[in-house]
């Protein structure tokens, strides 16, 4: 099958789905300071699997600026401004937000 397109199996009027298409849910990040300094923007559109974790969409930062490995054990991550678990699952549309330590005085 081309482009995603369902077919109709005509005895049971199931709809099949491909296979091979993968189902996708589209993530905002947003870096703050550090992070920003880091990863070189504010924000970036993250194309995750359906089913991942907040966990799995930082592994997929990682290996696309692996800079960012320089705060990974001391950031805090919100997701729709509120903080989250590595285990919590993001939805279509969801915002991930990668928070750094933050010092002042």
């Amino acid at each position: 099958m081309d482009g995603g397109i369902r077919k109709c199996d005509t005895e049971s009027k199931e709809v099949v789905k491909d296979p091979n298409e993968e189902k996708n849910v589209k993530v905002k990040v947003l870096f703050f300071a550090r992070a920003r300094d880091l990863a070189g923007v504010s924000e970036k559109l993250l194309f995750m699997e359906e089913g991942s974790t907040t966990l799995d969409c930082i592994k997929k930062l990682l290996v696309e600026l692996p800079s960012l490995k320089e705060i990974y054990d001391c950031m805090a991550v919100a997701l729709n401004e509120m903080y989250a678990t590595d285990s919590t699952l993001v939805k279509d549309g969801d915002e991930l937000a990668l928070i750094p330590p933050i010092s002042g005085g």
